[in-house]
């Protein structure tokens, strides 16, 4: 079977065109340099039925003087990957794809690199992410289609968390918009245990196109199974409140996300939080994200005792107090929107200590 390569264009090329339709084993290779990249959709094409595969070994790299000097691939439309065709993305490699990724059988992604999906993905397949610490997630701005699962230790995650500036930084270069504000603007989301009932309350400030709300729940934040839904507003410019009792407790740690769906199929995935049975021996956890943030710093906080107070600190690098607040705690978890106290902030690195009862705690974000 002949294997071909990309190794027949200049090293120094800026932009290489990717071909709309791979029907051999195709591998761009390490030393392939330059932007590879189609005009449209790509099709892995198994109409020979030799099963082939594409294989990303090129190392991504963001050239801040010249941006079209980088090294990437991009899919400047929708991946289309034919029954028993695979993509394997190795260590390193940044893969873009602008639209979306139609599985039409059992395709499989071997994600050690950085697989990007603006849009959904659809069809039959599994997206394998790679195992060990340095397996990243695969980054899905859509939906997945019931037919598509993830495994592996890097799990699924939004674009928006992306926290790599290079590739953030590529992504500004290559796709318009992309961090386009989602259907719904978070203020509040609350997790709160009261005898046998875990009762979830969250307020949106605005929705455009929101169709509802799904509840999901996992005892170990790996397995998660969906226990409702609560319908959204649609759309709203005003303050929407919402909430959802859970009655079916276990004798351990339980956790608690939202994902919201719009009705075009996109979705945002808020949390998760924590909430812990009364006896069991917990701690204090903070989480910001997105990290590094732009305009949304959301400040995720669990593992709290009711009836205390929680002291928020954020300190710049030459630690100054830049902000200080204190609240009462009447959740167990809660999401604080730091980005409504920091509007005025420049751009940088600070550390935000947390402190309730005995509890001391620490994290830091970046400011971009």
């Amino acid at each position: 079977m002949a294997i071909l390569t990309a190794s027949c264009f200049n090293s120094f090329a800026a932009e290489i065109l990717l071909s709309s339709s791979i029907t051999d084993d195709y591998t761009i290779k390490s030393n392939d340099y330059g932007i590879h990249k189609s005009s449209g959709d790509v099709t892995i094409d198994n109409s020979d039925g030799n099963n082939h595969t594409f294989s990303v070994r090129l190392d991504y790299k963001y050239d801040s003087d010249d941006e079209s000097n980088s090294d990437y691939v991009v899919v400047a439309g929708d991946l289309i990957i034919e029954a028993n065709t695979e993509l394997s993305i190795e260590q390193g490699v940044l893969f873009i794809v602008e639209g979306d990724v139609i599985v039409h059988g059992d395709a499989s992604f071997k994600n050690q690199g950085y697989f990007v999906v603006m849009g959904s993905v659809t069809g039959t397949g599994n997206i394998n992410t790679g195992n060990g610490f340095d397996a990243t997630p695969a980054y899905i701005g859509g939906s997945i289609g019931s037919g598509i699962t993830v495994t592996g230790d890097g799990t699924r995650d939004t674009p928006l968390n992306i926290v790599e500036p290079d590739i953030r930084s590529i992504l500004n270069y290559e796709v318009t918009g992309w961090e386009a504000d989602l259907p719904v603007e978070l203020i509040s989301f609350t997790a709160n245990l009261d005898k046998e009932n875990v009762t979830l309350e969250w307020a949106t400030a605005s929705e455009v196109n929101a169709s509802h709300f799904e509840v999901m729940k996992s005892i170990n934040k790996v397995d998660w199974v969906s226990i409702g839904e609560v319908e959204a507003a649609g759309n709203s410019s005003t303050t929407q409140y919402y909430s959802f009792t859970d009655t079916d407790i276990v004798n351990n740690s339980m956790y608690y996300k939202l994902v919201q769906v719009d009705f075009d199929g996109q979705t945002e995935t808020f949390g998760p939080l924590s909430v812990y049975p009364e006896g069991l021996l917990f701690n204090m956890t903070a989480t910001i994200y997105p990290n590094p943030a732009v305009s949304d710093i959301n400040l995720m906080v669990s593992g709290l005792n009711e009836g205390n107070d929680l002291n928020i600190w954020v300190i710049d690098k030459m630690g100054k107090v830049i902000f200080q607040d204190s609240n009462s705690i009447e959740a167990s978890s809660f999401i604080y929107k730091l980005d409504q106290k920091l509007s005025h902030i420049t751009p940088g690195n600070y550390i935000v200590t947390l402190q309730s009862g005995n509890n001391k705690i620490s994290t830091r974000f970046i400011k971009n």
